[in-house]
């Protein structure tokens, strides 16, 4: 009897540890998560040929050799699917938008800071619509031989029309930049909902992740491959519906099973076949759509540190190395598992995205209201005008970006 009383105590006291040791870890993460989330939110990796480069939100510049990393953010049809298909995927321009001028669009405020330039609201002087227009400086595209993904990304984004995906009006170019006229989403990034209320309940993650998984239903079904996936590029608009945003990492393969070797994405969502450089296809986009639900759920990332490096030694190991949180559903965390499987062909909607429809995590959501877009969203935005920008983080008015002239010639298609 004293020895079992004895073997309960200590099993009792065993269990306070833990959650004691838990919260303890989840706090120093979520602070560490938070002090460097400025610095994730300005960052993503893009191959730069030679060396690396790093800007921190102080504006300090770093750069080294090594595999490849530059600091940045960026930010239809009334069915995606499972998904209607378009009887034209080639790039297009959106009705009654491709008269406008690059001249007629009055700038308000920016809302968006990249790798290349800025995101910013903009209104129309005809029609006083207003617009997201994604500016971008040509000669520092070149200096950093992003040609090719800037173009990837005008082209695929034209040719997509989803209600989960951003839509891209239509393009311009001067001498010295890029622009990409696209649908101002005002309700901001997931990411600052997650900021405001520290994690999302699970009905609420699982309307956004049922949000990704269309969009990228849709895209590996056009073997398109996105490769960004995290809350900041999902914005809301103003009804609440979310879409994914931020195309300039996606690529398209080849339909016969083709795949790609760039190094690129955000640090904590990379998948580990990219970072052992090793070809990859579109699992990297179910990999990161188990790192977006464990965001979702829980307020950070699972693998979070301002080294990448010690980020990807712990994406190496596994989500099997991670202390997972007492509120989480069983379904959650054997998703959140099935999702993250070491090896790409294991994981879960490798090769048939519907099985990730009927998860047991997903057995009471319904697919059909939701792409239909009947689902009412658990989350409206507040907004006072059609130009609020309540919803984003203010930036700096001067740039840091390479400036200047360009003629190579390179963007004849905006």
């Amino acid at each position: 009897m004293i020895f079992t009383l004895a073997a309960v105590l200590l099993s009792k006291c065993i269990v306070l540890l833990l959650e004691h040791f838990f919260c303890i870890y989840r706090i120093l993460t979520l602070v560490g998560g938070y002090a460097g989330r400025e610095y994730r939110r300005l960052s993503s990796a893009y191959e730069l040929g030679e060396y690396t480069a790093w800007w921190t939100p102080s504006g300090t510049f770093f750069a080294h050799s090594a595999n490849t990393f530059v600091v940045r953010k960026m930010p239809v049809d009334s069915s995606c699917g499972a998904l209607q298909e378009i009887a034209d995927d080639k790039p297009q321009q959106s009705d009654n938008l491709d008269e406008i001028q690059l001249n007629e669009l009055q700038m308000i405020e920016t809302i968006g800071l990249g790798g290349f330039g800025r995101v910013q609201l903009v209104r129309c002087r005809r029609d006083q619509r207003v617009f997201a227009l994604k500016v971008m400086n040509k000669k520092h595209i070149v200096q950093a031989k992003q040609q090719q993904h800037v173009n990837a990304e005008r082209d695929i984004l034209l040719s997509c029309r989803c209600p989960f995906i951003v839509t891209l009006h239509r393009t311009y170019r001067d001498a010295q930049r890029v622009y990409m006229l696209m649908e101002y989403c005002i309700g901001g990034e997931i990411w600052t909902l997650i900021r405001e209320r520290g994690r999302l309940d699970e009905p609420m993650a699982r309307y956004y992740c049922a949000a990704a998984l269309e969009a990228l239903d849709y895209l590996h079904r056009r073997s398109i491959v996105y490769r960004d996936l995290k809350p900041e590029n999902m914005l809301l608009q103003k009804d609440g519906i979310p879409k994914l945003v931020d195309f300039g990492f996606a690529k398209r393969l080849n339909s016969d099973g083709g795949q790609t070797w760039t190094f690129c994405g955000t640090a904590e969502y990379i998948a580990p076949e990219v970072v052992l450089n090793k070809g990859h296809s579109f699992s990297v986009d179910i990999w990161a759509l188990g790192i977006f639900l464990y965001e979702l759920l829980t307020g950070s990332p699972p693998f979070v540190n301002t080294d990448p490096m010690v980020t990807y030694n712990a994406i190496l190991r596994g989500v099997g190395s991670l202390i997972w949180p007492k509120y989480l559903s069983d379904d959650a965390v054997n998703l959140i598992f099935n999702f993250c499987r070491r090896e790409p062909h294991q994981r879960l909607g490798y090769g048939r995205m519907e099985s990730i429809r009927e998860d047991p995590w997903f057995n009471l959501f319904d697919f059909d209201a939701f792409r239909s877009l009947k689902m009412r969203p658990p989350f409206i935005p507040t907004v006072c005008s059609d130009s609020d920008t309540r919803n984003f983080d203010n930036y700096p008015v001067l740039d840091r970006f390479a400036t200047g002239v360009d003629e190579t010639g390179w963007d004849s298609e905006f």
